[in-house]
């Protein structure tokens, strides 16, 4: 099965929308507020201070969309408060799984130093699994004087995001950009990036249509029958079976 890639680069990336925020919308049909649950799996051990602030950063993103988050940290010394109900293996529409890695995790990242995450989707645009390149990001938040925290949530919202929105889901400007240049970089200090009006409305359609989600044994993410296995993923996790 042929896969699409979503990345962040500095410069190039591959997809296409713009930006923005909007608040309304943030409930199903029935009332209840849209939820999104999202496995860290952690395996650079990031200190918990500064992952915490990341997640709350990626958090007041997809709030600003209309949908509230839950992180689960799944790593072995952050997993604490798992519940049989919300095991760290379960993926679906409203449950995804993050790997932060220590670097680029295939040969043809390697020499693209520009890349700072990636999202594995399907071509029929259905992706659960996404993967951040902790050294990129810790060097660029270095040399352009970022708060790291920062720099990490809006990655984290980044990936996540195509993972939401699908294929050809970069925009020309805003958190979905493909392009995170001097402007781009300009609005993360200032912690101006967000979903525009149409990807969040995308986000919620997809969290409020009705999908099963698929569950494997917790802290072992696996791919459902809807998308290819970790074997067949031109970037499978190094530490994954």
């Amino acid at each position: 099965m042929k896969l699409s890639i979503g990345t962040i680069f500095l410069i190039f990336l591959a997809f296409a929308a713009s930006s923005g925020a909007e608040t309304k919308g943030n409930s199903s049909p029935n009332g209840a507020a849209l939820l999104l649950t999202i496995s860290v799996f952690d395996r650079v051990n990031v200190p918990n201070e500064l992952l915490a602030a990341a997640e709350e950063e990626a958090r007041r993103i997809f709030l600003q969309a209309g949908v509230e988050t839950k992180w689960l940290n799944c790593s072995k010394p952050l997993a604490v408060g798992q519940t049989k109900t919300m095991p760290c293996g379960t993926i679906g529409a409203g449950h995804l799984v993050v790997e932060i890695l220590p670097g680029a995790n295939s040969q043809r990242l390697l020499f693209h130093l520009e890349v700072l995450g990636t999202a594995t989707l399907t071509d029929k645009g259905q992706g659960f699994y996404c993967y951040l390149f902790y050294d990129r990001i810790e060097r660029l938040a270095g040399e352009r004087r970022l708060l790291k925290p920062i720099l990490l949530g809006d990655v984290l919202a980044h990936e996540t995001g195509h993972l939401m929105l699908g294929s050809n889901s970069h925009s020309p400007t805003g958190l979905m950009s493909g392009k995170w240049n001097g402007n781009g970089l300009r609005r993360v200090s200032q912690r101006g990036m967000f979903f525009d009006s149409s990807e969040s409305r995308i986000i919620r359609q997809r969290l409020n249509a009705s999908r099963t989600h698929v569950e494997t044994s917790p802290g072992q993410p696996r791919v459902s029958a809807a998308v290819p296995s970790p074997s067949k993923v031109p970037i499978p996790s190094p530490k994954r079976n």
